[in-house]
């Protein structure tokens, strides 16, 4: 994968609607709205399902993106930084790349950083 960047998923369940203040903007368009976390680190809103039901969880995905170069610990402190400043409450579930991951500051930061290794070699 040397030379393209990578990609993980990102996949919030909570209450609320954190896209607004994740992505600074009331007007959030899949596949276009983004933020610059770090250099060569972005998040792109991939859509949200919002759900009337009170019993039911609105589900925020996001795609990051990581350039060739970025380094796995500014990417990882990136992420977490995003995170916890645009989620005004705890998730009800996180997941990246599909798997069920605690919201807590160590383990988001050592996936992150696992993934990143992973892909670079």
């Amino acid at each position: 994968m040397a030379g393209q960047p990578r990609i993980m998923q990102l996949q919030i369940r909570t209450r609320g609607h954190p896209e607004f203040d994740l992505f600074s903007t009331r007007s959030i368009t899949a596949g276009k709205t983004s933020v610059a976390l770090a250099d060569d680190v972005v998040a792109v809103s991939q859509g949200a399902i919002v759900r009337r039901s009170l019993d039911l969880p609105n589900v925020l995905e996001v795609a990051i993106s990581f350039g060739v170069g970025v380094s796995s610990t500014v990417a990882a402190n990136a992420v977490w930084a995003w995170l916890v400043r645009g989620l005004k409450q705890r998730p009800q579930r996180i997941e990246i790349d599909h798997r069920a991951v605690e919201f807590e500051e160590g383990v988001i930061k050592r996936y992150v950083e696992e993934r990143i290794r992973s892909d670079a070699s």
